[in-house]
């Protein structure tokens, strides 16, 4: 399936049409949001991080965004349903405790409040 099939399966499943925009090309992480729109359409994506580039983007805007809430954590059940859904999701690597989606830690996003799974999941 092209990405594009995808990325109308994966709006009409999500309602998010903000997929749209981060696809396009003039989006500096498209790249990583096309492999997204493919899992969420339910597409195999190729097994292993997003470019260094982009996981150093999603570093400095996680790191910004957290900043800018007061670094405003989740409540303890909270960042378990978080954890508890990271674990059994097929895009968790358990060695490094990495998601493949996006490449940052899951023991570190899942604890901040404004953080979010970047596949849609919490």
């Amino acid at each position: 399936m092209h990405w594009r099939e995808a990325l109308d399966l994966a709006v009409a499943r999500t309602g998010h049409e903000r997929y749209r925009a981060l696809c396009d090309d003039a989006h500096p992480d498209h790249e990583a949001w096309r492999l997204t729109v493919l899992a969420l359409a339910g597409e195999p994506v190729p097994a292993g991080f997003p470019p260094a580039a982009a996981m150093a983007t999603n570093l400095a805007r996680s790191l910004w965004d957290w900043a800018t809430s007061g670094f405003a954590m989740a409540s303890g059940p909270e960042a378990d349903r978080r954890r508890t859904i990271c674990r059994a999701c097929d895009r968790f690597q358990a060695d490094s405790g990495r998601c493949l989606a996006c490449g940052c830690s899951t023991a570190a996003k899942t604890v901040i409040r404004v953080e979010h799974c970047p596949i849609g999941k919490w």
